[in-house]
């Protein structure tokens, strides 16, 4: 698991503390709880690492599941708190 803290997800608003696993994140801002899903690191290609090190601007480090959530994640449900 990787903790991302404080981060925007997506099109929202609210800085959200999501807890990132191998293909799914579940983040909370206080308010709401969202699930996210995403590719599992597998099925991750090359050409998908140059996106997320571009994207996320980390060209000197390896990706995580974080990286790749906040890069291809997509919303899967939201639960109001």
């Amino acid at each position: 698991m990787i903790l991302h803290k404080q981060i925007k997800i997506l099109n929202t608003d609210a800085l959200y503390d999501a807890m990132c696993y191998d293909g799914f994140a579940v983040a909370s801002d206080g308010k709401q709880t969202i699930l996210l899903s995403y590719p599992k690191i597998n099925q991750i290609t090359g050409e998908d690492i140059s996106l997320i090190a571009e994207l996320r601007e980390i060209p000197n480090r390896s990706i995580d599941y974080g990286d790749i959530m906040l890069t291809f994640g997509t919303i899967t449900r939201i639960i109001q708190s």
